[in-house]
């Protein structure tokens, strides 16, 4: 029984830490779009390369989020107001999530966008 467990527990660890290192491919209904790790958060290939947008916004221009079309969900509202465009995407599973896109090609998770821009009090 133990040593199941121990083999369960190191199959979820093992599996968590190998979907860290792997590339995130989400779809919507025009486009594929394949996500990378990069200063915690998922974004596009040439955010790994170059100054992107995406992460270029984390650097404290933004506004803060407020009600607007997109009152239910401020990811998008924030992703909107900072020259973004956001769309929902979705994952191998079958699990919806948003994405910001921005003017240069640039992409990054939603909440992830916002979490790295959020302002501290």
């Amino acid at each position: 029984m133990l040593s199941t467990l121990v083999a369960l527990f190191t199959l979820i660890f093992s599996s968590l830490s190998w979907s860290q290192d792997r590339p995130l491919i989400l779809k919507s209904p025009e486009n594929q779009y394949v996500l990378h790790r990069k200063n915690k958060a998922w974004v596009s290939e040439t955010c790994l390369k170059a100054k992107c947008q995406a992460l270029n916004q984390a650097k404290g221009k933004n506004k803060n989020p407020s009600t607007s079309q997109w009152a239910s969900h401020p990811a998008a509202a924030f992703c909107e107001q900072n020259q973004g465009k956001h769309i929902t995407v979705t994952r191998p599973t079958g699990d919806q999530d948003g994405l910001c896109l921005f003017p240069d090609k640039s992409f990054i998770l939603s909440w992830d966008y916002f979490y790295l821009n959020r302002q501290k009090k």
